[in-house]
Parts: C-alpha cells; structure tokens; sequence
C-alpha cells in the first residue's frame, strides 16, 4: 500500500481501501461458493491493512510534532470507544440483577451473522465517505526540520 499511498495520498488510499472492504462485507452473505468466498476475503484484507495503518499516517501529517503523543491517545479512544459502543449496542447480558446492552443481535437483526456483515459493509461505506472529508496536512520534510520541537 506504500507505494499507492505516495501517489495518491493515505486519505483517498484508505477511503478505496474501505469501499472495497465494504462491497466485500456486503456479499458475503450472498457467496454459496467456497471459492468464491476468497475473492471476497481479499476486500476485507485490504481494508484491514488500510485500517492498521493509513489512519495514522493521516494523522501524524496533519498535527505538530511536539503534540503527536496526545493526539494518538485520543485518536486511540476513537477506536476503542466504538468498539465497546458496539458491543453495548449488539449484545445483551442478564446478570440476573440487570441486563447490560441494548440486544440489536437479537432483536433488530434477528440473531442472523449475516446481518451484522450487512451492518458492518454500510458502515465501511459510511467510514470511507467520512475519509474522504477528512483534509490530509501533508508536510515536506523541510517543513519537519525547520519546526521547532517542544514549547
């Protein structure tokens, strides 16, 4: 993905990367082929590539050096955040006492897995719009030594 990324840049990249990831996830449920079911696969290893690490070269280019530690500890809550969202969301566990979650699983899926791939194919398609808006602050390497580091 590197040498794509320096020719058209980690934001279009990544958002490619997503909208394949979310055809793929989109049809698989339908594939009866086992072979088949490979070719499909291959989308969503792109999007997983594309997803360990074109956000944060998105990132590192678009804040100042001295600020990156910050900057990737909150963009790491954006990532666990979610996940624990969706599993709120999609699960539900009585503790006898209380139940915790919402059980969309179940309730609005219909405890299909197919569904949740549906699911999860839209909101790849959703991540790799909302890519597209993110405006990438790419540097020259001048620009990284002539700025100052620290306070």
């Amino acid at each position: 993905m590197v040498p794509i990324a320096k020719r058209i840049g980690a934001g279009p990249l990544h958002a490619l990367a997503l909208a394949a990831g979310g055809v793929s996830m989109l049809v698989l449920p339908g594939i009866e082929e086992k072979a088949l079911l490979f070719v499909a696969i291959v989308g969503v290893g792109v999007a997983w590539g594309s997803i360990m690490g074109n956000p944060y070269v998105i990132l590192s280019n678009s804040i100042p050096p001295e600020r990156v530690g910050v900057y990737m500890g909150i963009f790491n809550m954006m990532i666990v955040i979610p996940m624990l969202l969706f599993a709120f969301v999609m699960s539900s566990l009585n503790l006898g006492i209380v139940n915790i979650g919402l059980g969309f699983y179940d309730g609005v899926l219909g405890g299909d897995p197919r569904n949740v791939l549906r699911v999860s194919g839209a909101c790849l398609f959703v991540a790799a719009l909302a890519v597209l808006w993110v405006r990438e602050g790419w540097r020259s390497g001048d620009d990284l030594i002539a700025e100052p580091v620290g306070g």
